[in-house]
């Protein structure tokens, strides 16, 4: 047995991590006669969000480094361990630091340490189109990148809440696939299920959905007690049922994409194999 005590290997993956301000343009072209103050100002709050942007990447909680971070822009790399967390500290320092800029939209990629750095920051300027894209923007693209060549790029708008969680970010929700405490395991024969049923599964009633997802959910989810699968199958059950929620109609709990949920599924698995 595993000493408790012994450190798990890293992953293979690493991910980078590119944010870019929705809209600057439109903001800075709203300010009616921008005087050199108010310009000032700007560049000023754009250069404290840098600032802090760097400050928490580098700190030891996440391990990060920033390439690049001023105007309204950031490319940074991070462990794949702690890329979630990294992307929700850096759009909340926006925030924090200047509330009346524009929301930020960010895309956080993942891929194999010996995949084309050069392939690689392609993919992630693509992801962070296809957030842009989203209407409203404020969204995140999450998207893996294997050594293989094989890839896919969930996108949501940032804030996911319920009732349970009114608080939830979509970066959030996805952690619970990073962690593994229990030694629970997602098996890729879920996607083969999701993606043979997905069609059927999201015409269902929200209730039946539920259920019928979670019975597929703990079909694959494999861990050292059945409490443990029971556990682990019913929270990752449900975070699947949030994150598939079309991007455009988040108001509307009840609704399920199949697009949004296939793609979140299999970030998911991806996130559980390869994030430690």
């Amino acid at each position: 047995m595993r000493d408790k005590f012994q450190v798990a290997p890293p992953s293979s993956y690493l991910a980078i991590l590119v944010q870019d301000l929705d809209g600057m343009g439109s903001y800075l072209s709203e300010e009616k006669n921008l005087s050199h103050k108010r310009h000032t100002e700007i560049s000023d709050q754009l250069r404290r969000v840098a600032e802090r942007q760097t400050e928490l990447l580098h700190d030891s909680a996440l391990l990060g480094v920033a390439v690049y971070a001023g105007g309204d822009d950031l490319l940074a790399f991070l462990p794949a361990a702690t890329a979630l967390a990294g992307a929700r500290a850096c759009r909340q320092a926006v925030t924090e630091v200047s509330p009346e800029l524009p929301t930020a939209s960010s895309a956080l990629l993942f891929f194999h340490r010996k995949y084309p750095l050069r392939l690689a920051l392609a993919a992630s300027r693509e992801a962070l189109a296809a957030a842009k894209n989203v209407p409203g923007k404020n969204a995140l693209a999450v998207s893996y990148l294997r050594r293989s060549g094989t890839q896919e790029t969930y996108v949501q708008k940032w804030a996911l809440p319920d009732h349970n969680d009114p608080e939830a970010l979509v970066c959030d929700r996805l952690s619970l696939f990073t962690r593994s405490e229990t030694g629970a395991r997602l098996s890729p024969g879920l996607l083969r299920d999701l993606e043979r049923d997905s069609h059927a599964l999201c015409t269902l009633s929200l209730d039946l959905f539920t259920a019928e997802l979670q019975r597929l959910v703990h079909r694959h989810t494999l861990a050292p007690t059945s409490e443990q699968q029971k556990a682990f199958a019913l929270k990752a059950a449900e975070q699947l049922r949030l994150l598939g929620r079309p991007t455009s109609a988040l108001e509307d709990s009840e609704k399920i994409s199949e697009q949004s949920l296939i793609a979140a599924a299999r970030v998911a698995v991806f996130l559980r194999q390869e994030c430690r």
